[in-house]
């Protein structure tokens, strides 16, 4: 009898940089109005030595080379939205800086990028119209992981009255992990036939507030226990890559911490080995130590033997 050996890996992978434009508001307080001029910082590093199936691999070091989109938000220090905009992909390839003409106050900006790395060939939006900042921003769609990777910043900043221009440069982070799966056979007969991925409810969050919270929408569950169930292959496995490795990667948002339930992730993995058709396995691996980390990749070597 053959046998299934799994293990579990984490790999830092690096973070981002970023920002953008357009505005409205305004109760005027005393006090000039300042310039307030925004740029992004370069990309520091992106995700490496990452084989993608079905899509292709952005990198780089600038929001031109990384972002499809980039949204933000600026609020008061009583936390009204004054200013907010976004920038789509034509906007991002003349960016140099976003320019806000801001009165006097405490303001916070928030961010939003949505990379041009997807999980999925069809790719849908999934951003929300929030009017307070603990408003969902993104949502993900049931059964399916992030399908773009993204991006946030948040900064405080204060414009003191004065009329003189203010600099700042901001710094978008990655906000989603990478759930990379490899699973390797070197018997000839080996035939992947496909693999579910089983996420518990609340076991992950769903969704991103704008000012940067995740949590679980408990109101988007169907009763079964399990929020996300991703199938690979059943009649459309993975192209081998690296000899007879198979690789599938997606996008998610971190592991929640208060989660309570009696469900742990868990993978159902379906293969033939050997000359017999009949030699169909089915084998569950449990991932009850699975964290999913924000700007991590977490890899799942599963090898047949």
């Amino acid at each position: 009898m053959k046998k299934l050996i799994y293990y579990i890996s984490i790999v830092l992978t690096l973070a981002a940089c970023q920002n953008n434009e357009d505005i409205w508001m305004k109760d005027t307080p005393s006090g000039k109005e300042s310039l307030v001029t925004i740029t992004m910082s370069p990309i520091k590093a992106a995700y490496s030595d990452i084989i993608t199936r079905g899509v292709e691999d952005y990198t780089g070091e600038t929001i031109q080379e990384l972002l499809y989109s980039l949204q933000y938000i600026v609020t008061d220090a009583d936390s009204n939205f004054v200013a907010r905009g976004t920038l789509t992909t034509e906007d991002i390839a003349d960016f140099q800086s976003l320019n806000l003409s801001l009165d006097m106050g405490h303001y916070t900006l928030y961010m939003l990028g949505e990379g041009l790395n997807t999980s999925l060939m069809h790719t849908t939006e999934e951003l929300r119209e929030p009017g307070t900042v603990s408003d969902m921003w993104y949502h993900n769609i049931r059964f399916q992981p992030v399908r773009r990777e993204v991006f946030y910043a948040q900064q405080e900043f204060t414009v003191d009255g004065s009329g003189m221009e203010i600099a700042l440069n901001v710094e978008l982070r990655r906000q989603v992990g990478m759930l990379d799966i490899n699973v390797e056979c070197s018997d000839e007969t080996f035939k992947f036939i496909g693999l579910n991925l089983l996420i518990p409810d609340a076991y992950a969050a769903n969704y991103m507030t704008v000012d940067g919270q995740f949590g679980f929408d408990m109101n988007d569950t169907d009763g079964t226990g399990f929020y996300w169930k991703k199938n690979i292959g059943y009649g459309n496995a993975p192209i081998p890559v690296e000899g007879e490795t198979y690789r599938a990667r997606f996008f998610m948002f971190p592991t929640l911490a208060d989660y309570m339930g009696e469900n742990v992730p868990s993978i159902i993995f379906t293969y033939l080995l050997g000359t017999n058709e009949n030699n169909l396995y089915n084998k569950e691996i449990s991932l009850k130590d699975l964290k999913i980390e924000a700007n991590r990749v977490t890899t799942i070597n599963i090898t047949v033997e």
